[in-house]
């Protein structure tokens, strides 16, 4: 930990925006050395910002810091200074006073994650209180001293005995544990525990700021399937007894009290059929109402913000940008106040109490998450994670949009090749996963789409935000709706052929990859299209729609956002929507690449593809499973692979035009 914090320090200390020269190219393992600003949050009194941050780490090296966080401490005038710098779990709050910042962190002698707390003059972390097993989430009421937390329970001696036994056997979706909600009086001797909630799971509690009411988000149970389509919002009293539940269908996503605790905001659904949670609502606790506040925003609201009791501040993202802005909450309409816009893709706000002072979280194509302060007078730069970057040679993004074969308009971000080349050049098409996201025009070097990687080696790079994207509003991103691999693939295919007529690509070289649903897409291009595309690489992707609903942690919103019928209401549909049944044909080279810990697309579904390839076709593919990684790969490790993987694949039947399967092992590093 030593020489990161060493170097940490150097580059925040360091910050300047220093011409570019003696630039080398980004490396693949240099994607795992980026540090971002993870969130961030301004002192009541506006005179600091608190922010983690996460740790710079290699693929070849022993250690894995990618789940560590570190806290700095910004003042207004830009100095920053660490704060705390090691096994940070995060979840930042600050003391009513502004002098304290509390945090959860799991310290070389702690059992379980604890609470802590330490003076901004500096000092050592004090231990506030642990419970029996890891805190999850907590909030202070404005004395500072009553808590309320949320954990799940402890289990009791004899489950441990007999499950030490090897009875250990998993009832599926039955004995499930939930996470309850907890109170007690901090700094007090023998203080009592209560538990306010144990029938629901709590996913946020917020003490109003008299201490009469709490604001608790929950979900039924603590399925995967209830937290993404069924939590509710609810006001209980200090004792636990529920006064009220908004009525609220669909997606939800941040709550939050007024300053003085008669109202709330929180970012929710249109509707029950909304693919995402993106629209403003404000809930006034007398009427017990939710109105919608901005009806018909062309956008999504990324994070909200009160800026004292009648103004709410938000983050939003439209199109291939974000901007900050506030709202009047008295009554619903589509008009507001932009306080910020052109300062790259904001993804996140805190404000102090007054409203004046805003800390943001912002990156661009130069840079990944940093912290920004707002203020009326202006906004600055306060962090430079990645001091090194300034000696990278970055590609140049470009933003492009559309018209699909039916008019609809499609946006983008188009990477050139940064190379010179003889002839015509490959094309790399990535696709988005859910489909309920979007590319925005910011830092979009990922270990699943490396475009400075692509651009460096001769590709053109086209990530382009297809029908069903999130960014325009709730009805573009219902239009993929109850049409898998419909118009939205289309949309693909209209942006490949639109590139190749605007651009010098060689209409035999274009390859496609994606995860998740762009997983389903790129296996949908190797077989449905196969004649469109000359490489694909799948990553999570669906390859049987029938049993991936039968398998996936997510049925409800399949059905309800997705495909709006159940298999055995038309088999033929979900079957004529599926990769496996259009093998015979096809002419693309495969690779599949899973997590074996994936539910949300279990890695049966990359097994099925490659079985029945296999057994149905003479045309390479190759399936690459890895054992610890889930819906989304997180060890440095693991995501350098795949990056090598990918790319090895499209420079091998694009640039190379092979036909035979490259080699299976790696060229790793020297290791000794």
């Amino acid at each position: 930990m030593k020489r990161y914090f060493y170097t940490i320090v150097c580059c925040f200390l360091g910050y300047s925006l220093a011409v570019k020269a003696n630039e080398t190219l980004l490396t693949l393992d240099d994607i795992n050395r980026v540090r971002e600003v993870k969130s961030s949050i301004m002192s009541p009194d506006g005179n600091h910002v608190a922010f983690t941050t996460s740790l710079s780490t290699s693929a070849y090296e022993e250690s894995d810091y990618t789940h560590l966080r570190e806290i700095y401490l910004s003042n207004k005038k830009g100095k920053l200074v660490p704060f705390v710098t090691a096994n940070i779990q995060g979840h930042l709050s600050w003391g009513s006073d502004s002098k304290h910042i509390w945090f959860l962190s799991k310290r070389e002698k702690d059992e379980t994650v604890s609470l802590y707390r330490m003076s901004i003059s500096g000092g050592e972390p004090q231990k506030v209180f642990s419970y029996q097993t890891d805190i999850k989430g907590y909030h202070i009421a404005n004395d500072d001293r009553k808590l309320i937390f949320w954990a799940y329970p402890p289990k009791n001696k004899r489950q441990e005995k007999i499950e030490k036994l090897g009875f250990d056997a998993i009832v599926v979706e039955e004995n499930v544990d939930i996470q309850h909600l907890f109170k007690i009086e901090l700094f007090t001797e023998n203080a009592k525990l209560q538990t306010l909630v144990n029938d629901k799971h709590i996913i946020f509690a917020q003490w109003n700021s008299s201490q009469q009411d709490i604001l608790v988000q929950h979900t039924p149970t603590s399925l995967t399937d209830d937290l993404v389509m069924h939590k509710s919002l609810s006001v209980i009293t200090p004792s636990g007894v529920t006064k009220h539940t908004f009525q609220h269908v669909g997606k939800m996503g941040k709550a939050q009290f007024s300053p003085d605790g008669n109202a709330v905001a929180v970012i929710g659904s249109l509707d029950a059929t909304d693919p995402e949670k993106g629209r403003l609502y404000i809930g006034n606790i007398a009427s017990r109402k939710l109105i919608h506040l901005l009806p018909n925003f062309n956008g999504h609201v990324k994070d909200i913000y009160w800026l004292g009791n009648k103004s709410i501040g938000f983050v939003a993202h439209q199109g291939l940008d974000s901007f900050l802005a506030s709202k009047k909450t008295n009554k619903p309409s589509d008009s507001y106040r932009v306080l910020l816009k052109n300062a790259g893709i904001i993804t996140g706000l805190s404000a102090d109490e007054a409203g004046k002072n805003i800390a943001l979280n912002s990156h661009s194509s130069e840079h990944p998450n940093e912290l920004y302060w707002y203020k009326k007078s202006g906004t600055r730069r306060y962090t430079n994670s990645n001091l090194w970057l300034k000696d990278k040679k970055l590609v140049k993004q470009k933003r492009v949009s559309f018209n699909a074969r039916d008019g609809i308009e499609i946006q983008g971000i188009l990477v050139p090749p940064s190379i010179k080349q003889e002839g015509k050049a490959a094309l790399i098409i990535f696709v988005h996963g859910g489909p309920e996201s979007h590319v925005s025009d910011g830092w979009l070097n990922r270990y699943s789409h490396p475009i400075n990687e692509a651009s460096n080696n001769g590709f053109y790079s086209f990530l382009p935000n297809y029908r069903g994207s999130t960014g325009r509003g709730v009805a573009f991103s219902k239009m993929g709706q109850n049409d898998y691999a419909g118009a939205e693939f289309d949309d693909l295919i209209d942006a490949k052929r639109w590139a190749i007529e605007n651009y010098d690509i060689d209409p035999s070289r274009v390859g496609i990859t994606g995860a998740s649903y762009g997983g389903y897409a790129a296996a949908w291009a190797a077989t449905k299209f196969s004649k469109e595309f000359a490489a694909s690489v799948s990553s999570m992707g669906i390859a049987n729609q029938v049993s991936k609903f039968a398998t996936t942690d997510i049925p409800t919103e399949m059905i309800r956002l997705h495909a709006f019928q159940y298999p055995w209401q038309d088999w033929q549909w979900y079957q004529d929507r599926s990769p496996i049944s259009f093998i015979e044909n096809t002419q693309t080279p495969l690779l599949l690449m899973h997590g074996q810990l994936d539910e949300r697309v279990p890695y049966s579904q990359s097994v099925e593809l490659f079985r029945h390839w296999k057994l149905r076709s003479n045309t390479p593919i190759r399936l690459v499973l890895f054992p610890t990684e889930e819906h989304g790969f997180a060890s440095p490790a693991a995501r350098l692979e795949y990056s090598e993987r990918l790319m090895r694949w499209m420079t091998h039947f694009l640039q190379e035009k092979r036909s035979d399967l490259p080699p299976m092992e790696l060229p790793h590093l020297p290791l000794d």
